[in-house]
């Protein structure tokens, strides 16, 4: 159940009282998402410190929000934008429900629109996504049908059973079906439509297109929108997002990147405080993973995992006390794998027997 009151951090709390930000209770969902940490409820925080190289669009802020997401002990699915979810027609329609009342970062409403605008652009179009990733979207090389049913619903339907899409939406950078679509513009599952249909072909005229094609410097509309969706390459907060940050100056590429905290993020945590904890997050450049490690060692970074030079673990341990920092040893999360097995296999009618058997596969 969502907390009875709700908290916001001191600067947004600030904001509310000099009449720039609506009160905390107006600015998240009805039902937010409640996020439980490993170390009970948090504290605010002003700002925290990293480091990153160039065009890192791995960064912690990249984060992209999906329709599900997995428990943390990896096992079961959960509701992240999505309230819930039906599944019916024998895994070929699949119907999403998204939380009532979330919002874009500008305090823009953010729906199933923006789902259909996101599906239909940079996955469907093929202007713009020429080679549409059927393997993380639909089966055969072929896409869903999406249809709206409401501000907050849409439908998914295949020709064929897809049962996968669950897991699908969840692992493909979180329903994105692309490797990077930070980077490329690619097959993001939503976008801010408020925002984006001024650079888009079918919404904008034809002589808008053209005139911000030109005024930006673009080959085509097509470069111009990819570019447009970027919200990190975007200064003073031009871009809406509905993750935890915006993107307040710098970029991936420039010396000095800061991101601010989304004032109507949509999640809070079991006491009621909404999160990010922290207002400014500033990461600082490194040319390459060398210097990324000395920044490091310096002290210059608060929290980091990528670029962990390894082999550079006593150096870390002999400098932790002077720079000031913990060196925290933790599980790799580069040691996933699986094996699958043949089902169709009869050469061998015993070992086709035991490759059919749950308790058998489980048990390797």
């Amino acid at each position: 159940a969502a907390p009875a009151t709700y908290s916001e951090h001191p600067i947004l709390a600030a904001m509310v009282k000099a009449g720039q930000l609506p009160p905390v209770s107006e600015r998240v969902p009805s039902d937010p998402g409640i996020m439980h940490g490993p170390d009970g409820v948090g504290k605010y925080g002003s700002t925290i410190r990293d480091v990153h190289v160039s065009g890192d669009f791995r960064n912690c802020c990249l984060i992209y929000d999906g329709l599900v997401d997995l428990s943390v002990d990896g096992i079961e699915i959960e509701p992240h934008h999505a309230s819930s979810w039906v599944v019916s027609n024998g895994f070929k329609t699949m119907t999403f429900n998204l939380r009532k009342g979330m919002k874009w970062s500008d305090g823009a409403p953010f729906g199933a629109d923006d789902y259909m605008f996101g599906f239909e652009q940079t996955i469907a179009n093929k202007e713009l996504m020429p080679n549409a990733p059927s393997w993380s979207y639909g089966i055969f090389g072929e896409l869903p049908a999406i249809t709206k049913g409401d501000d907050l619903s849409f439908t998914f339907e295949w020709p064929e059973p897809f049962p996968g899409f669950l897991r699908n939406v969840q692992t493909n950078w979180r329903g994105a079906g692309a490797y990077n679509p930070h980077a490329t513009g690619d097959a993001l599952a939503y976008l801010p439509k408020h925002y984006m249909t001024q650079f888009t072909k079918g919404y904008a005229t034809d002589a808008e297109l053209a005139a911000k094609v030109k005024d930006g410097g673009y080959e085509d509309w097509t470069k111009m929108f990819r570019r447009e969706l970027k919200y990190f390459y975007h200064a003073d907060h031009k871009v809406p997002v509905v993750g935890p940050w915006y993107n307040q100056s710098g970029s991936p590429d420039e010396q000095v990147w800061t991101l601010r905290a989304n004032p109507y993020f949509w999640e809070v945590d079991s006491a009621g405080n909404q999160v990010p904890y922290i207002y400014e997050f500033i990461s600082q450049y490194a040319k390459d993973g060398e210097i990324a490690n000395l920044k490091m060692i310096a002290g210059e970074s608060d929290f980091q995992y990528r670029y962990v030079d390894q082999q550079k673990l006593t150096i870390f341990m002999l400098n932790r006390d002077k720079s000031g920092y913990r060196v925290s040893m933790v599980p790799s999360r580069r040691m996933d794998g699986a094996v699958i097995f043949n089902m169709t296999y009869d050469l061998d009618p015993e070992l086709a027997k035991w490759y059919r058997t749950k308790d058998f596969r489980r048990a390797l």
